[in-house]
């Protein structure tokens, strides 16, 4: 369960973080991504590839950072819900859902 989210920083199970995540049943890694206002298909694949049903997008605190729609389309296509929000709500949204489905979250803590 995320504890708390501020510009740059998110606590998970009592650790603090600075960098972007990927967060799941399975644990928590750091997700890079190479622009970190435009992730490519190269970023998030590693997430499709764990067949969610739910991948929720943390945008950044201001929601600058996006996911091209023919991305929406292809984790779409995969039968996969996709949320974006900012980063705040979405740490909300994730805490919610992975309670109850498959979610893996893909966080941006800056912008």
């Amino acid at each position: 369960m995320i504890e708390d989210y501020k510009f740059g920083k998110i606590t998970i199970n009592g650790r603090t973080y600075s960098g972007d995540l990927e967060i799941s049943r399975e644990g928590v890694t750091l997700w890079q991504i190479n622009d970190h206002h435009c992730p490519t298909i190269e970023d998030i694949q590693p997430a499709i590839n764990k067949n969610p049903e739910v991948i929720i997008f943390g945008a950044g605190y201001s929601g600058f950072v996006n996911i091209p729609v023919e991305m929406q389309r292809l984790i779409k296509s995969k039968g996969i819900k996709l949320i974006m929000r900012k980063t705040k709500e979405a740490v909300e949204e994730y805490n919610r859902l992975s309670r109850k489905k498959k979610v893996i979250g893909l966080f941006h803590l800056t912008c």
